[in-house]
């Protein structure tokens, strides 16, 4: 699955700079906007590429970053490793195949998955 055009400007179309002062039309086409990216983000199958330039964006912002906190990005990070069985709160069981970096490559039976290490530790979506 593609994503284009995730940055703040093009999605979301406008960036809010304060909930409390931004009327509730506002805030229902960025709350709309956001439940979109969601969708797309969690529809992918086997890969997701996010194309976005080097401008801040919001939503990808609060889906890589927000709350992981440092211990428990290393944590997950110290555990793993090839050959370590895991269980994907979504794939179910599968064995580690390759870290590279960020990175991990799970083989769920006949299916392979690149998957990074910061979205599995922020949604808490992998148990070893």
């Amino acid at each position: 699955m593609y994503l284009l055009d995730v940055v703040d400007g093009i999605l979301p179309e406008k960036v809010l700079t304060s909930m409390n002062t931004a009327s509730k039309e506002e805030i229902g086409v960025y709350e709309e906007e956001r439940r979109l990216f969601y969708v797309g983000v969690t529809r992918a199958k086997n890969q997701l590429n996010i194309f976005a330039t080097g401008k801040p964006s919001r939503f990808c912002n609060e889906l890589l970053e927000k709350n992981i906190s440092a211990e428990s990005y290393q944590k997950l990070s110290d555990e793993l490793g090839e050959g370590v069985i895991v269980k994907h709160r979504k794939f179910g069981k599968g064995v580690v195949t390759e870290i590279e970096g960020e990175h991990i490559r799970i083989r769920f039976g006949d299916d392979e998955k690149k998957m990074d290490l910061k979205v599995l530790a922020r949604l808490g979506l992998l148990e070893i």
